[in-house]
């Protein structure tokens, strides 16, 4: 991704070589437990290597991510504040590595971060960003939105994971191919700029996402918020 001459079908393939042994973390985390020893912050660590790699990203790659968020229905996203929401609802889930966590606990652990920090945005919320391997959660996010942010629009509640709003799918395998790798990066870009992020630590997505928020925005590490096992930025 931040080399010079790489082709798109190879950029799309990349992350899956080796997959077992990424999944399996065992080296680097067996380095993250000794630096602990030594009083380094790892994630603050982690969160500099993450803007770096996104600062040096193929510029075509950048332009293709800039081009997908330019379409006018996202315009109210670029008036901040917004939420954003990872949604976990795919093989982590099937395969049980993590627990599905209802629609309603996201919104509502968003919500409560607002009301412990007596800010206005609850009320000056403008939208939800919504990315999810699973395409039903989008409306459920509709259905209950305005509960907890009274405020918003459901047509400002988007999902545009898998290249189009409210498209069939997010899980971008290969047969998906470049575009729908581009919509990842859209996915990250977004939720990494919201006010608030909700997620899950047990998602590589969610987890990227928190080192994107502090690395590239500076954002408190109390405004991403994890669902399951621990907070993001207390695991490292």
């Amino acid at each position: 991704m931040t080399r010079k001459g790489v082709s798109k079908e190879d950029l799309v393939e990349a992350p899956k070589v080796h997959w077992q042994r990424i999944r399996s973390r065992q080296a680097w985390r067996a380095q993250e437990e000794a630096l602990k020893e030594y009083g380094v912050d790892t994630f603050g660590a982690l969160s500099v290597m993450a803007r770096l790699l996104w600062k040096n990203l193929t510029p075509w790659l950048q332009e293709d991510v800039r081009k997908a968020l330019e379409r006018p229905d996202l315009d109210v996203f670029r008036r901040k504040p917004f939420v954003g929401l990872h949604v976990r609802r795919g093989d982590k889930v099937s395969q049980g590595e993590a627990q599905k966590v209802e629609t309603k606990e996201y919104l509502s652990a968003a919500a409560r971060f607002f009301d412990n920090e007596a800010s206005q945005d609850k009320q000056d919320m403008k939208a939800i960003w919504v990315a999810s391997d699973d395409h039903n959660v989008v409306e459920e996010v509709r259905s209950i939105a305005r509960q907890y942010f009274p405020n918003v629009l459901d047509e400002d509640i988007v999902w545009v994971s898998g290249g189009a709003r409210g498209g069939a799918v997010t899980t971008h395998t290969k047969s998906e191919g470049y575009q729908g790798f581009v919509m990842v990066f859209a996915d990250l870009k977004m939720l990494a700029a919201g006010s608030v992020f909700v997620g899950t630590y047990t998602s590589n997505v969610s987890r990227l996402v928190a080192l994107l928020r502090e690395g590239i925005h500076g954002h408190a590490r109390d405004s991403c918020i994890s669902l399951d096992k621990t907070e993001f930025g207390l695991q490292y």
